[in-house]
C-alpha cells in the first residue's frame, strides 16, 4: 500500500510540474506592454526548448514556438535573419526554430547590454553548438555548425 501511495504521489508530482504551452494560444499580445509582460514566458518557452529534445512533446514545442514567434512579431526587439543564419541551419526547421529561440535567449538575457547582430548571431551559434553536440537531444548538426563544433 505504501509502494503504491508513494508511486501515486510521484506520478501527481511529475505532472502537475510538467509544462504545457498549451493555454499560450490563447495569451494575448496587443499592445507594448503586453510584449513587454510576456517576456518571461518567452524566455521560459525557450529555455523548454533548449532543455528538451526534438522529440520530446512534440505539441509542447509547436505551442512554445509559435507563442515565441508571435512574441518576435511585434516586440521592441530587432531580429535578423540573414544569410549566416540560413548557412547555419540549412533547412532543418529543427535547428530554424531553435536559431529563433536563441536570439530571443541572447537579447533577454542581455537586456541591459545592446548586442550588434554579429554578437546575437555569435551568441546563438553558440547555443546551437552546444545544444547540437548533445546527441540525446536528437538534431544532426548542419556541416556549418559541424565546423563551429571543432
Amino acid at each position: 500500500m505504501k509502494k503504491i501511495l508513494v508511486t501515486l504521489s510521484l506520478v501527481l508530482c511529475t505532472t502537475l510540474f510538467a509544462q504545457d504551452f498549451s493555454a499560450l494560444e490563447k495569451y494575448e499580445l496587443k499592445s507594448d506592454q503586453s510584449y513587454v509582460s510576456a517576456e518571461p514566458k518567452v524566455l521560459e518557452c525557450v529555455n523548454y526548448l533548449f532543455e528538451n529534445s526534438v522529440k520530446e512533446n512534440q505539441l509542447n514545442r509547436l505551442n512554445a514556438t509559435q507563442f515565441m514567434m508571435r512574441w518576435m512579431e511585434g516586440c521592441k526587439h530587432t531580429f535578423s535573419i540573414d544569410t549566416k543564419m540560413t548557412d547555419l541551419v540549412s533547412d532543418n526547421k529543427d535547428l530554424f526554430a531553435l536559431y529563433l529561440a536563441g536570439m530571443c535567449k541572447v537579447v533577454l538575457e542581455n537586456t541591459n547590454t545592446p548586442l550588434s547582430e554579429v554578437e546575437v548571431h555569435d551568441k546563438t551559434a553558440a547555443l546551437l553548438v552546444a545544444y547540437c553536440k548533445n546527441e540525446s537531444n536528437g538534431v544532426k548538426p548542419t556541416k556549418a555548425l559541424k565546423k563551429l563544433m571543432k
